[in-house]
């Protein structure tokens, strides 16, 4: 099982989010903790980045994953439009 982190920044934006959104991003965090049996969050390695992303919608998850300390750090979640710059 890995633990997941969640920066100031994305756990605020989550938490401005309306309930059914900020439920179903919770449920997502709670999903990571079995990775690698996370083929249904649709994550995908950014090229040439060490960063995973996952698609919720408009909105985009941006994480790394530290597979010998089995830790998972969500360090950014943005609209899609912003979320690569």
């Amino acid at each position: 099982m890995f633990q997941v982190f969640i920066s100031e920044e994305a756990g605020s934006f989550v938490r401005s989010l309306p309930e059914a959104q900020r439920t179903k991003m919770k449920d997502i965090f709670r999903a990571l903790q079995f990775y690698p049996k996370t083929n249904h969050l649709r994550m995908k390695k950014l090229t040439g980045q060490d960063v995973f992303r996952i698609r919720v919608g408009n909105f985009r998850i941006l994480c790394e994953i530290d597979g010998r300390l089995r830790r998972i750090d969500i360090n950014d979640i943005d609209d899609r439009k912003d979320a690569y710059r």
